[in-house]
């Protein structure tokens, strides 16, 4: 090896994905730093989006002359839906998230 710097770009660890953890002197501290970023991005139009779907709904069945019960509860389980969508993906990535940038 002719002074080459080995570059371990995954983690030590049995699941195959990149090193989110880095220090800044890494080579992937960028990349990593990108992903994350993408990622979050990505959160924040997906939350974007079923708020959205949310509202339309709510708007749509608010415009029927009667509303029966049947729809406020079709209304309450798809609300519960979206919330625990958007709740599990915010759990999941959390620990991520503050990992990172507790190591800025």
């Amino acid at each position: 090896r002719s002074g080459r710097s080995k570059i371990e770009f995954y983690g030590s660890d049995s699941v195959c994905i990149f090193k989110y953890l880095v220090k800044s002197s890494d080579p992937q501290h960028l990349y990593s730093l990108v992903i994350l970023l993408l990622n979050f991005l990505c959160f924040i139009l997906i939350t974007g989006c079923y708020i959205v779907i949310q509202r339309f709904v709510t708007k749509s069945t608010s415009r029927v002359a009667v509303k029966t019960n049947v729809n406020r509860k079709r209304d309450l389980k798809l609300q519960t839906k979206i919330s625990i969508i958007i709740a599990t993906d915010f759990l999941c990535w959390t620990p991520f998230y503050s990992g990172v940038f507790a190591a800025l």
